[in-house]
């Protein structure tokens, strides 16, 4: 299986839903994550249709936005 990318997210997203970009169905966790310098990429599967997705969070906006 092979995960393809998928919109921005806020980084609270890995606590809480995301939509299936292909079936719609909810999906309710992030199988997992990856840390870059610059961002979060939570990784997703549907358990309807086992579509793989990708939603990233910026970390340096999610940063910029906490100090105003």
């Amino acid at each position: 299986m092979s995960f393809l990318p998928h919109e921005k997210s806020p980084p609270i997203y890995f606590l809480g839903f995301q939509t299936c970009p292909n079936c719609k169905e909810t999906v309710f966790a992030a199988e997992g994550a990856d840390v870059a310098d610059d961002a979060i990429r939570y990784r997703w599967t549907c358990d309807l249709c086992g579509h793989g997705f990708i939603t990233e969070a910026d970390l340096i906006s999610e940063v910029a936005a906490s100090q105003l």
